[in-house]
């Protein structure tokens, strides 16, 4: 049991990793995750239910995206804590 949620966990973090790195991203991010449960119906309406999507998509300015500043409600992981 145990290998085989570390091998579901390895494969989640190297595709979640693979969705921000393909965004130009180096955060993984709500919009990630749901990219990553998008073939199973009930645990995505779970995420949008607990988190709601955005109307507006967040499109920062060069400024904003270049201030290293980040509020505690921000759901977003850095990939230098996972690569090695």
């Amino acid at each position: 049991m145990a290998d085989c949620l570390d091998s579901v966990l390895d494969t989640w973090t190297t595709d979640l990793l693979a969705f921000a790195r393909h965004a130009k991203r180096t955060m993984v991010t709500c919009d990630d995750v749901r990219l990553l449960c998008r073939r199973n119906p009930s645990l995505l309406q779970h995420l949008d239910s607990r988190f709601p999507t955005k109307t507006e998509p967040n499109k920062r300015s060069r400024c904003n995206s270049m201030s290293n500043q980040k509020s505690a409600a921000d759901p977003t992981i850095e990939m230098s804590d996972y690569v090695n």
